[in-house]
């Protein structure tokens, strides 16, 4: 088997194979395009006709979407976060798959795409009696169209087609804020609960579901309010473990209030009671936030626990608008905006920002008069 490399164009190169006749004697070739040196295309044209000997290769155009995307998830085990790979396997698994899993890779098109997500959008949801919505929908766009940039890099196709489909459009969804008086009685209603001190955290801090839930008392000064932000819980089809943070940023400090200051000293007095009661049964893990025998609340219970109480007592406010309360309210005080987002651990202030400068009108209204303060003698007015 022999083959050879022609330069196309700049940093272009075509690698063509000969693999026989056909039954008409005409001679078959195979084609792969290289963009990169003549280096890469050489080396390129040795590990084809290493696994064409070898018989490991399989052409482009023998591969289907749904063979490409198991190997596809077969690197995004090792290359995302687990509970992110959990999402992606479920929609490969259960939705780009039966929809698309027939198509060959190689012949797959922009338009299949398109119509695929269009007949997405008016599919009943397989858990409850709704319609999917567009961000669901959005979602396998994603997972797709990030599985088949892959499929590029490993020269599996010379182009994405995912590039030259119109993903659907997604409202942006407002940010839901309490006010002083829903705070109020929200903590009013939760004091003395098991989910006290994590509601209470949750609105001084900022800090999300996660970070509260993995949150020990080696992470926290109880005299200089200095919580350390340097894990998060997360719950996988594996089960409960430990992750740290994105970002450099999301590893930080945060300021603790007096108010959870003090409500943290007396729930420590109360845990070291629950120690003592449950004697040996007790399983120490330093955990601030936990089950009464001292493991890690599960997330997925803690969320349904939360809603359960809410209910009960008429009110609607999800967990993660407490951190949005948080934000909001530094916000409207005045907080520098990179304080916040130093708080709220984001990547950088940019985010913060997009994500809630529809809480800034008086800072624009301050701006306008200041401008008129100072211009408006200038010009006499």
């Amino acid at each position: 088997m022999r083959g050879h490399v022609e330069k196309r164009g700049e940093n272009h190169y075509r690698i063509l194979i000969d693999i026989g006749r056909d039954a008409r004697g005409k001679r078959k070739r195979l084609s792969h395009t290289v963009h990169g040196t003549r280096k890469q295309a050489d080396a390129k044209l040795a590990e084809l006709l290493g696994e064409m000997n070898g018989g490991t290769y399989s052409t482009p155009s023998e591969l289907t979407l749904g063979e490409y995307l198991d190997q596809y998830l077969d690197h995004a085990k090792t290359s995302v976060a687990p509970q992110t790979y959990r999402r992606y396997e479920q929609i490969v698994r259960r939705d780009l798959v039966p929809g698309l899993g027939h198509v060959k890779l190689a012949a797959l098109t922009p338009v299949q795409i398109q119509s695929f997500l269009a007949k997405s959008l008016g599919r009943k949801c397989k858990t409850r009696d709704a319609t999917l919505s567009s961000q669901t929908v959005r979602h396998y766009y994603r997972v797709l169209n990030r599985a088949l940039n892959l499929a590029v890099r490993w020269q599996l196709i010379p182009r994405n087609p995912c590039d030259l489909v119109d993903p659907p459009r997604v409202d942006e969804k407002e940010m839901t804020a309490l006010d002083e008086d829903q705070v109020g009685e929200v903590l009013r209603t939760i004091a003395g609960s098991r989910l006290h001190i994590p509601v209470l955290l949750a609105l001084t801090t900022g800090m999300r579901r996660g970070e509260l839930l993995a949150l020990r008392w080696a992470d926290v000064d109880l005299e200089t309010g200095e919580c350390q932000v340097a894990r998060s819980l997360q719950e996988t089809a594996e089960g409960l473990s430990y992750k740290t943070p994105k970002t450099r940023k999301g590893r930080r400090v945060v300021l603790l209030p007096q108010l959870a200051l003090s409500a943290l000293k007396a729930h420590r007095a109360k845990q070291n009671q629950e120690k003592l009661l449950l004697g040996p049964g007790y399983q120490d893990e330093d955990l601030i936030i936990c089950r009464a025998d001292g493991t890690p609340w599960p997330p997925s219970d803690f969320s349904s626990a939360y809603r359960r109480f809410m209910h009960r007592r008429g009110l609607s406010a999800r967990f993660h608008d407490l951190r949005h309360t948080h934000a909001t309210h530094l916000l409207k005080e005045s907080v520098p905006i990179h304080v916040v987002s130093e708080r709220l651990g984001h990547a950088n202030s940019s985010i913060t920002l997009n994500v809630y400068a529809h809480v800034l009108p008086t800072q624009q209204q301050e701006a306008a008069a200041k401008i008129d303060a100072a211009w408006g003698k200038v010009l006499g007015e």
